[in-house]
C-alpha cells in the first residue's frame, strides 16, 4: 500500500472532442483535461511509484475542493455551519476518470485493474490538493 499526494485543485476529466482531419474523425482530450493529466503524472513519478503490472488493486481517492468564499466570515475564519463534503459539480466520478487515466502506465499497467474504488469530494481544510491510496489485492482471496 502507498499513499501519494498530488497538490493543486482537482480538474474533471472533459468530454473528448473530436475533429475531422482529411475525412478521418481523430478525438483528443480538451487542453485543461490534457494539461491536469500531465500534471498529476508528473507529482506522482516525483514520489517513488509503486508499479501494479497484473493483478486487481484497490483505490481510496479524496479530493479536497477549495472553498467558496460563501464559506467564511468576513474576518476570514470559517463558519460554524459550512459543510465538510462538496455537493456540486462536478462529481466524484469525473475527478476519478482523469485520474485513473493519467495514472495508467505509471501505477497501474491499465486502469481496468481497479476492482475497489472508494471515492471522497470534501472542502480542503488548506491546500486543495487530491490523496490517493493504492493498494495490492492480489493476495486476497475471496470466499465463496
Amino acid at each position: 500500500m502507498k499513499t501519494y499526494t498530488i497538490l493543486g485543485i482537482p480538474v474533471a476529466q472533459g468530454r473528448a472532442r473530436t475533429r475531422v482531419v482529411k475525412g478521418v474523425a481523430m478525438h483528443y482530450d480538451p487542453k485543461k483535461s490534457k494539461d491536469a493529466k500531465d500534471d498529476i503524472r508528473s507529482q506522482v513519478v516525483q514520489q517513488n511509484p509503486v508499479y501494479y503490472d497484473a493483478g486487481p488493486v484497490q483505490v481510496d481517492v479524496t479530493f479536497e475542493i477549495p472553498r467558496p468564499r460563501a464559506h467564511f466570515r468576513a474576518n476570514g475564519q470559517l463558519k460554524g455551519n459550512a459543510p465538510i463534503f462538496c455537493d456540486k459539480k462536478p462529481d466524484c466520478s469525473n475527478y476519478l476518470k482523469g485520474l485513473e487515466d493519467a495514472l495508467n502506465g505509471i501505477l497501474w499497467r491499465d486502469d481496468s485493474q481497479i476492482a475497489i474504488v472508494n471515492v471522497r469530494k470534501r472542502y480542503a481544510a488548506k491546500e486543495p490538493k487530491t490523496v490517493l491510496t493504492v493498494l495490492s489485492l492480489a493476495a486476497f482471496r475471496e470466499a465463496v
